[in-house]
């Protein structure tokens, strides 16, 4: 092969590859400065599309003109030159097209390895988001509450929880006056529960809570006769296993630190109480 149709196929093959780089890095300016300044989130006019991968593919035409026309005039001077310096552009020629040759090779191992990694990523968060609502639809609820006097002192929150997931579970609850909301009581249980059906008690004194009403709600005034619905406001967490975080997404588990996950469950329930503070 002549040494200037062997330059320019050298040109035209480096800039089909750069022409390709410089199209995509056009078209994505192009994409990018049209969403920051011209178009933002509104509706982009239908010509928009066509006419920005036209211009990128102009740009990479031009590339690989460029680069073939730069080659066959390289070659053509090669031609003249001695047999000495010609064997040593042809050889020059061969390396850089060896060259192109291992580049491309190499783009399309990492194409081809990001490809499979993405596909891999992609597959290991759709089964993190089904092990997710798995856990949802297993974990422990709050089925219902019933409120009772055990004594004319004493009275009972029975808590009814229903699920198939065996562990632990944190359950938070809080003591509430209707009026002020005022806090009254307030604790942490710590539940170790078996699949299936359980209940749990919560028992308030109303001597204790007639005590901290005149506290805090009356600032230890008296001479009032207390007659209401407190509000028994409860929380279900659980307790995940290191197996169990790691099965689920990153964000639901930082959900479920800040509790604000849909794995936790709520229930707020009305506690008749009648005292008298003299």
């Amino acid at each position: 092969m002549r040494l200037r149709r062997l330059y320019a196929l050298v040109g035209a093959a480096w800039g089909l590859l750069l022409g390709a780089g410089a199209a995509f890095g056009t078209i994505a300016f192009a994409l990018g400065a049209s969403w920051l300044f011209l178009f933002g989130d509104d509706p982009w006019p239908e010509a928009v599309g066509p006419i920005v991968f036209g211009v990128g593919a102009l740009v990479g035409l031009f590339i690989l003109a460029l680069g073939a026309w730069a080659g066959h005039r390289l070659g053509s001077r090669c031609e003249g030159a001695p047999r000495e310096a010609r064997d040593g552009a042809r050889r020059r020629a061969r390396t850089l097209l060896w060259a192109w040759g291992s580049t491309v090779a190499a783009l399309v191992a990492l194409s081809t390895i990001s490809a499979l990694r993405y596909d891999s990523e992609r597959e290991t968060a759709a089964e993190r988001e089904r092990q997710f609502t798995t856990l949802v639809e297993a974990r422990h609820q709050i089925d219902s509450v019933e409120a009772s006097a055990a004594t004319p002192a004493i009275r009972v929150a029975t808590i009814h929880l229903g699920g198939v997931r065996e562990g632990d579970y944190r359950l938070d609850w809080m003591l509430d006056e209707s009026t002020y909301r005022t806090v009254l009581d307030e604790g942490v249980r710590r539940l170790s529960l078996p699949g299936g059906a359980e209940s749990v008690e919560l028992r308030f004194d109303l001597a204790t809570l007639r005590e901290r009403y005149r506290d805090r709600v009356l600032s230890g005034a008296g001479g009032v006769i207390v007659e209401e619905d407190f509000q028994l406001q409860l929380t279900l967490t659980p307790e995940l296993t290191e197996a169990e975080r790691r099965s689920i997404p990153a964000r639901e588990v930082h959900n479920l630190d800040l509790g604000e996950s849909e794995l936790v469950a709520r229930a707020v329930e009305a506690i008749p109480v009648r005292f008298e503070i003299r």
